[in-house]
């Protein structure tokens, strides 16, 4: 599982951002983002809102990093009600039925 610290570092180097940067836009000073950073300190979910404005992700993004396609893909159907379930091959890429046709690249063996 991916710690926050590491998702928050990987979040603002791939938006192209210093530490002083991000402190400045959201009112912190750098050693709080440091902090956050290297696992030190806990952002507040305030703060974690607005780091996920400043990198344009989601929060969910901001708590778990970014997401394979398998996941995002089981994700999906479990959250469309889909009766389409994982069978018991112990792999988010086998699902019963042919339920992505149209996206070759999603739950595919």
């Amino acid at each position: 599982m991916t710690n926050i610290h590491t998702v928050l570092k990987e979040l603002r180097i791939e938006k192209g951002l210093t530490q002083e940067e991000v402190a400045d836009k959201i009112g912190l000073t750098r050693q709080a983002i440091s902090g956050y950073e290297s696992g030190k300190r806990q952002p507040g979910i305030d703060i974690l809102v607005k780091l996920a404005e400043i990198y344009e992700v989601n929060m969910e993004t901001v708590l778990y990093g970014k997401l394979s396609c398998d996941v995002l893909c089981c994700r999906t159907h479990i959250a469309s009600g889909s009766s389409d379930l994982l069978v018991g091959t112990g792999t988010t890429k086998s699902f019963l039925g042919d339920i992505h046709n149209n996206n070759p690249l999603c739950c595919s063996k």
